[in-house]
Formats: structure tokens, sequence, C-alpha cells
């Protein structure tokens, strides 16, 4: 069992993503912006975050909290086509894409 952060602003796609996570037996914590993703506390063993957040961008907070050491490892689950050095780029609304990529992740820690 992980710990994981969902930094997700739309509440049906957040609702799913938690479903799989709890489903797989993990831990989680949902932040629906930018600023409370930068208000949560502990560490996570990985973050799932959407592209475009309704107070900023999904990869600027992941690189904080990378770089920070709060999250060990991040993922994108987004509508956009995305290309960042910081994680793989999942694309919405492909669940089981997702799924996969972050057991993959936990896999490799």
């Amino acid at each position: 069992m992980a710990r994981i952060l969902v930094v997700e602003d739309d509440e049906l796609v957040s609702r799913s993503i938690v479903r799989g996570l709890r489903d797989a037996g993990h831990e989680f914590v949902v932040a629906s912006s930018v600023e409370q993703a930068q208000a949560v506390t502990g560490t996570f063993a990985l973050g799932v975050f959407d592209y475009r957040l309704t107070d900023g961008l999904g990869t600027e907070v992941a690189e904080a909290l990378l770089s920070s050491g709060q999250v060990s490892a991040v993922v994108f689950f987004t509508s956009h086509h995305l290309e960042t050095h910081l994680g793989p780029v999942v694309l919405k609304p492909d669940w089981l894409a997702l799924r996969a990529t972050i057991e993959s992740l936990l896999l490799e820690r």
C-alpha cells in the first residue's frame, strides 16, 4: 500500500481516480488546486496531477513537490498533449493506462 497525492480540479475525475486507488489498496490525499497541493503535509510515494488546474499548472506544483522530496514520483493525467521530464503523461480518459502507470512507478520505488 502506498500513500498517493491526487491533484485534480474536476470532481468526477478525482472521484474516479480515488476509486481506483482505493480498490488497489492505496491510501490517498486529494487536492483540487495548486494552493491545496502546496498545503498538504507528509510525504507521498506518488503524485497524480492534472496539467491545468483552476489556479495554476500541475507541472509547477509537481516540480516543487518533487524538489522538496514530498513526492517521490509523478504521473500526469490530462487531456492535454504534454511533454515533460518530470514523469509520464497519460491522456484522459485512459483509466487502464493510468492504473498501469501508477503500479509501474510504485514498483520502481
